[in-house]
């Protein structure tokens, strides 16, 4: 540590990192900016070789500093500072689809873009006799390269404290506030996207006889926008959690929960098609099942129902659900597969919710004991409810998107506290409107290295 506030002392550290972005700067601007759809695809490929280098020059900068400064750093350590930077390419960071073009979107000659991220913050796992606490504190600062209008200082803030009391009582209080930039999926437009989610919230359990809990909880969920146009979105949700458990001696669970949600959108006036308030009541079955050391299975399947306080014509009830499997079908091969129906916001002024069902394959290869290959491949399709229609001229359709990935990403760590990896992905969606199908293909490098 003497090292270490030396180093923070002189310079040095500060130094590497301004260092690594300008190289990451130059590296960006020798790309041609004009490639949009599948030749950005081409120019990603052809550019491959420039990344790998970029990403040897990143992974000796983790050495230099791993084995030089932070050489006695291990994974049990309370407080655990990081440093991380990340450069991602966009072909169309928009999702404008083909129809519009980038200059009746955003006034500019391309849909692509260049995202530079420089992020520091420290995770913290402390544990005071039977209690834990958990946090982590991060500030990234993000540049935009063509939409300029995008930059912004982003930063996370996620406390949690795992209690207990005597040997029946135990339960977590939280909290987390994370500002990013959100989604265009759905905006297709530059607006300064700007989004704060912050949640808080406890939940306790007690042990009524061996193996059985009841459960209760409260949680407020807080989506809120800085931008004007966007602000008709912001949302503020509190929930009600009560439930029971089942835990066998082997660790695995079956359980029922019942949620209550009251929810309002904050800016938003009703009108023959727009309501501002809800009530949400979902019923669940969930489980946790340890089929075997190498296989777990976890999910829920339930039914939702939601009432709009003014518009009843928005009402929807529908089975939800998620099942998720993780197998280790060797000891260098895992495949995870997840399948989901559930229900979630949308940025759309003619619905309020979508629902989504789909699928994702993910298998991984730990190719050497530093070196994993993972290729998600996920498939979903986005039922718009409450959509009055998109066309004026034609009779109420309600919009459907259907969205696929493919990805792969090579994670390299070369220490135990270092981390290089490279992402690429293809990103495609069909819609029912026309001005929302689009494809998009992107890449980046990302490290980051923990003291």
């Amino acid at each position: 540590m003497k090292k270490l506030n030396s180093l923070i002392r002189d310079g040095s550290i500060t130094n590497s990192i301004m260092g690594l972005n300008r190289l990451m700067f130059r590296y960006s601007r020798s790309i041609d900016y004009e490639v949009t759809g599948y030749n950005a695809a081409k120019a990603i490929i052809q550019n491959m070789s420039r990344a790998m280098s970029y990403s040897a020059i990143m992974g000796g900068f983790c050495l230099s500093i791993s084995q030089n400064t932070f050489a006695t750093s291990t994974a049990d350590d309370t407080f655990r500072p990081y440093i991380g930077t990340t450069l991602t390419y966009d072909s169309n960071l928009l999702r404008l689809a083909d129809v519009i073009t980038p200059e009746q979107a955003a006034g500019k000659n391309t849909k692509s873009d260049f995202i530079k991220r420089i992020r520091g913050g420290i995770d913290i796992d402390w544990r005071i006799s039977r209690q834990q606490i958990l946090a982590k504190l991060e500030v990234n600062q993000n540049w935009f390269q063509t939409f300029s209008e995008l930059d912004y200082l982003g930063h996370t803030v996620e406390g949690q404290w795992n209690w207990q009391i005597g040997s029946d009582l135990n339960g977590v209080i939280r909290y987390s506030n994370n500002v990013s930039v959100g989604s265009f999926g759905q905006l297709n437009q530059l607006v300064k996207n700007i989004m704060t989610l912050e949640q808080y919230g406890a939940t306790g359990a007690y042990q009524i006889f061996p193996s059985w809990f009841l459960r209760a909880g409260v949680l407020r969920n807080n989506i809120l926008f800085s931008e004007e146009l966007l602000k008709i979105s912001n949302l503020q949700e509190n929930t009600g959690d009560f439930g029971v458990r089942y835990v066998s001696p082997g660790n695995n669970m079956l359980g029922l929960r019942m949620l209550l949600t009251e929810g309002s959108f904050l800016n938003r006036r009703v009108s023959a098609r727009v309501d501002n308030a809800y009530r949400r009541t979902s019923y669940q079955m969930e489980w946790n099942w340890n089929y075997s050391v190498k296989t777990q299975v976890d999910g829920y399947i339930g039914y939702t129902q939601q009432k709009f306080d003014h518009l009843n014509s928005l009402d929807f009830a529908d089975f939800i659900g998620r099942a998720n499997i993780n197998w280790q079908i060797t000891g260098k091969t895992m495949l995870n597969l997840s399948g989901w129906r559930e229900i979630g916001q949308a940025n759309d002024i003619n619905a309020t919710f979508v629902q989504r069902h789909g699928l994702l394959l993910k298998p991984s290869w730990l190719t050497t004991p530093k070196i994993t290959l993972e290729l998600p491949i996920s498939y979903e399709q986005q039922d718009y409810l409450g959509d009055s229609g998109f066309s004026p001229n034609k009779p109420a359709q309600a919009r459907v998107d259907k969205l696929s990935r493919i990805g792969m990403n090579l994670i390299y760590k070369p220490l135990e506290n270092t981390k290089v990896s490279l992402f690429i992905q293809h990103e495609e969606r069909k819609s029912t409107n026309l001005r929302s199908n689009y494809e998009s293909q992107s890449a980046g490098i990302n490290m980051q290295v923990a003291f």
